[in-house]
């Protein structure tokens, strides 16, 4: 039996809900889950991924280069397993997620003016921040990990970790494409920062994890620091309780407006075929219709297939009387 390795991702996906946890890692319902969000946070993690590497030499980045990525790259995955390949610049992802792309948000803001924002100032944001942080230095960049958490198998990659050169202590850098700040509830203690502190800490031998962590945001051209006092010992917790979670088998869904973007959620505009039919306890919000309704309540495992055949049932009289259209 393969032992199975847990990403951030993939812990994430059930403590969000367990459903699609069951759904896309045990019972294999892959989808192409391709999306603007996470095509742009591909792209952006590669072009600083770029300027750290400069920076890190010693080199002035060539943001002339790294801005003609960002804007015209075309560069697709060689295959499932390229780990190189798979990334496109704004001018591409914009043809492809056009309304998306340009829809104005509650901010009065779009990707497209924040591609612009980010082309003008925060694609510059790290050389700054490391000229006024002349104590540190940066150690390394999209470093793989893999570590034991009491009998689990945890692996990833840490975006970017800066060191104190005159002491051996570690800063740990997420870098996101968020279009504002992180609330208050949750900088306190970020699980992925809590992973990748508890991986650098077993890699290196240090006696404990680092203390210091951020969000880097550069579409807002800003830095946010996380975790507060206690923040690890809590993402210990949060651990385990997913890990007893998947273990006991609950695949309890947790319907949110978040469905609207699920693969396996009907209310998803860009829902593909291999989605369909799998869910039926979705919440039914949409940006037209903010209800805090859902599809079906969830009746336990042993009354799913009742669940879903009734569902399947409905959505086929709908469809069949042109009242729903997918």
């Amino acid at each position: 039996m393969s032992i199975v390795k847990y990403s951030y991702s993939r812990l994430s996906t059930w403590d969000g809900c367990g459903w699609r946890y069951k759904l896309q890692y045990l019972d294999k319902h892959f989808c192409s889950g391709d999306s603007l969000a996470t095509e742009l946070g591909t792209l952006l993690h590669y072009c600083e991924e770029l300027i750290g590497l400069d920076l890190k030499e010693g080199k002035t980045p060539d943001y002339s280069k790294i801005k003609e990525i960002f804007l015209n790259a075309n560069v697709p995955k060689k295959n499932p397993y390229d780990t190189e390949g798979g990334y496109f610049g704004i001018n591409i992802l914009a043809d492809k997620y056009h309304k998306e792309f340009f829809d104005i948000d509650d901010k009065g803001q779009s990707y497209m003016s924040r591609c612009k924002a980010y082309l003008e100032t925060g694609i510059y944001r790290l050389e700054r921040f490391m000229k006024s942080h002349p104590e540190l230095e940066i150690f390394d960049l999209e470093r793989p990990f893999e570590f034991n958490f009491e009998g689990h198998i945890i692996k990833g990659f840490i975006d970017r970790i800066l060191k104190y050169k005159d002491k051996d202590e570690y800063i740990i850098f997420d870098i996101k494409t968020k279009n504002k700040l992180f609330p208050e509830s949750e900088t306190k203690s970020p699980l992925q920062h809590g992973i990748y502190g508890m991986a650098l800490k077993e890699q290196l031998g240090l006696k404990t994890e680092p203390s210091e962590y951020y969000y880097d945001l550069p579409f807002i051209d800003a830095i946010q620091q996380v975790m507060t006092k206690g923040g690890i010992s809590r993402c210990k917790t949060k651990l385990e309780r997913i890990f007893n979670g998947i273990e006991k088998q609950d695949f309890t869904p947790k319907p949110t407006p978040l469905c609207h973007w699920c693969p396996y959620c009907y209310t998803n505009p860009n829902q593909t075929e291999e989605g369909k039919g799998l869910c039926p306890y979705y919440s039914l919000w949409t940006r037209e219709n903010p209800t805090f309704d859902k599809m079906n309540e969830w009746q336990g495992l042993e009354n799913h297939q009742k669940v879903l055949n009734n569902f399947l049932q409905n959505q086929c009289t709908k469809s069949s009387n042109k009242k729903w259209e997918f």
